[in-house]
């Protein structure tokens, strides 16, 4: 008896020397004939002959299990049935392989989603269990086997190893899906080389296709930029003609659209071509690349739409187009949104007594804008704007409060004589020049009482002049400075007036300008920043009557009982008013917001707000936080964090003091 319980243990050890190796080269036999040898004669042997030998070694490992249980090793036996995991996935993997080969038949490559399917679980099996194998194995061997095994460190190495399968199967379906969509991200152009809404909207216009001609050698880093902004256009609008070519390769489009260097976009759309100038490296394109959804609106307006003039008045302290570079110059100037309306196909001009401010509104005007005044207007130039708004004028009116040294003249600040805000109160909006403030929600740039002068606000109405505003409220806000409000007659004869932009509630009227709320005195609530007013009338005017002829005489029975043909047609006049026009100056326009505000309200006034949408700028904007926002900060890095950590460190330490008192408990039972 002891003879035979010898030999069956001596067999029992040959089983286990031979399991791995059956296994392994039965693995490597299969791979062999699918790999070099699928045209061999010998080829079905050498194949079901390497799936004979996975499945030896897999009930090898099973027999294994089952002496080692006989012996009464049961942790050893849970080790080997552990074991078998990663060799019943290698079968799996070759199962899932012959039924993928089954299914692809003739065809050359996976194409549909079953086969693509197979092939990608045939490798995810194969590579799983290829290295979930090496902790398995290696922990049996130094802790699976006799009275002392441990079969949960032999599951736990094999668990240790299966994730790093895991993560290398992720790698190689990265690769994968890499290299059948190609693309490359350069995340510092992600934001700004991506189309905003507004140019969605504007290619949603389009009646006839536009060509976009491309030059850029194969596989140019920037080209890869330029087609992928183009890629998105033309996913949605369908009348996107994208087109690229090497100019050494082919010199004669290049003469064709009178290009002489690669790096150039071309749009053409009938006979009207606009080119835009990138750049071949990524060093020189830089600045194109980061405002590329502008350069593009701009050809792509210059190229489809009629261009309008806005005319802005001068003569009367406005914020001027040039200044210097200093922080108070930059207070007074407009120069980015005069650059801004360029690109957006506006022609901007003056407008003062030279170029016929008392005289009349030249007929090519679109709007008129008056940006920041600080001397009153004459009455006959007030007359000439007034006449032009009953024709269907546009105006903007963007008021201010503060007066600079070299404009002033002493005396009040826009005084109740001004005939401008005489014209504003008699369509219903009335302007309060006495500043507002707010002490809890304000722009830190001082550190000073005086801040509490530079207020920002988020809340917007519906109204079409702050669509995108409003759509984003929680992200953006704006921003002005030394701000007065307005009151406003909802309805006065034919003119409608909507509030746009209100302020927090929390900010007040600082009547006697000290920058300090007096509760006694002063009171916080919500005031109006911005309206938009609306002046719609019938007017009836004599229709043309088209000349006799004789096929057609004239019908005396049509004609109207007084004997004159009219026609009826609506007259629709538009004011938008702020009441801080430094919301526009170069020093706060960079913000986000107020440059959307300044889009939205010159296209809803122009009649292009059809195409308003987020504007994304290249500017970096410098980060201000409020009193509120420092004092969380103050707060949270002093107090907070440290506390975080102490309280995570206690929490820590006691579940470990817990665990190990419930260890010694337990030895303690034992004992």
């Amino acid at each position: 008896m002891a003879g035979l319980t010898a030999m069956v243990s001596r067999f029992n050890k040959i089983l286990i020397f031979l399991r791995l190796p059956f296994f392994l080269t039965g693995l490597a036999a299969f791979f062999a004939a699918e790999r070099y040898f699928a045209t061999e004669k010998f080829y079905p042997y050498l194949r079901y002959g390497g799936i004979g030998l996975l499945i030896l070694g897999l009930l090898f490992t099973y027999i294994a299990a089952l002496f080692a249980k006989r012996e009464n090793f049961p942790s050893e036996s849970r080790g080997w049935i552990y074991t078998s995991i990663w060799q019943i996935a290698i079968l799996i993997g070759v199962a899932l392989y012959i039924v993928y080969q089954r299914v692809l038949g003739n065809a050359p490559a996976p194409d549909k989603l079953i086969t693509k399917a197979l092939f990608a679980a045939h490798l995810l099996f194969s590579i799983l269990g290829l290295f979930s194998a090496i902790g398995f194995e290696w922990a049996m061997r130094e802790n699976g086997r006799g009275r002392l095994a441990e079969a949960s460190r032999v599951m736990r190495a094999g668990l240790g190893y299966l994730a790093i399968g895991v993560l290398l199967a992720f790698f190689v379906t990265l690769n994968y899906s890499t290299e059948k969509r190609d693309r490359s991200f350069d995340w510092s152009y992600l934001k700004t080389s991506s189309p905003s809404e507004a140019t969605y909207k504007m290619a949603g216009t389009l009646t006839d296709p536009l060509k976009v001609i491309t030059f850029f050698p194969p596989g140019n880093e920037v080209y890869q930029q330029v087609d992928q902004y183009f890629s998105l256009l033309k996913a949605k609008e369908p009348r996107f003609e994208v087109t690229n070519y090497d100019k050494d390769l082919s010199p004669t489009k290049a003469e064709e659209y009178k290009v002489t260097r690669n790096g150039d976009v071309v749009l053409e759309v009938g006979t009207k071509r606009e080119r835009i100038q990138v750049g071949l490296t990524l060093a020189t394109a830089r600045g194109v690349l980061k405002q590329f959804d502008t350069e593009f609106q701009r050809a792509f307006l210059a190229l489809t739409a009629a261009k309008k003039t806005v005319y802005f008045s001068k003569g009367h302290g406005e914020m001027a187009w040039t200044g210097g570079d200093s922080e108070e110059a930059m207070k007074r100037t407009i120069s980015i949104l005069y650059a801004f309306l360029q690109n957006q196909n506006y022609s901007v001009r003056q407008f003062g007594l030279g170029e016929g401010s008392g005289r009349g509104v030249p007929d090519e005007a679109t709007a008129v804008a008056i940006i920041g005044p600080t001397k009153p207007f004459l009455q006959e130039e007030i007359d000439v704007l007034k006449a032009y708004i009953e024709k269907g004028g546009k105006l903007l009116v963007m008021l201010d409060l503060e007066k600079p040294k070299e404009v002033g003249v002493g005396g009040e600040q826009n005084p109740p004589t001004d005939p401008l805000l005489n014209f504003l109160a008699e369509i219903g909006i009335e302007f309060n020049k006495t500043p507002l403030a707010n002490d809890r929600n304000y722009v830190a740039i001082t550190k000073t009482a005086v801040d509490h002068q530079f207020i920002f606000s988020n809340i917007f109405t519906s109204h079409e002049s702050v669509t995108s505003l409003a759509r984003h409220e929680e992200k953006i806000a704006l921003l002005m400075w030394n701000s007065g409000y307005f009151r406003i007659t909802p309805q006065l004869g034919l003119w409608r007036s909507f509030e746009t932009v209100k302020t927090l509630p929390d900010t007040f009227v600082d009547a006697n300008k000290n920058y300090s709320f007096d509760k006694d005195t002063e009171k916080r609530g919500t005031q109006t920043l911005g309206v938009a007013a609306l002046f719609r009338k019938e007017v009836t005017k004599p229709e043309e009557k088209p000349p006799e002829t004789p096929d057609k005489p004239d019908k005396k029975d049509e004609k109207k009982p007084d004997g004159k043909d009219e026609k009826k047609e609506e007259i629709e006049a538009r004011v938008i008013a702020f009441a801080s026009a430094s919301a526009v100056s170069d020093i706060l326009i960079r913000n986000p917001g107020n440059l959307l505000f300044a889009s939205d309200a010159i296209k809803w006034l122009t009649g292009d707000n059809k195409i308003t949408g987020n504007l994304t700028s290249e500017e970096d904007v410098k980060i201000q936080h409020t009193k509120k926002q420092d004092l969380v900060w103050f707060w949270g890095s002093v107090i907070a964090v440290p506390f975080l950590l102490i309280g995570t460190g206690f929490i820590a330490t006691r579940r470990r003091k817990r665990r190990v008192d419930n260890i010694d408990k337990v030895q303690e039972d034992e004992d």
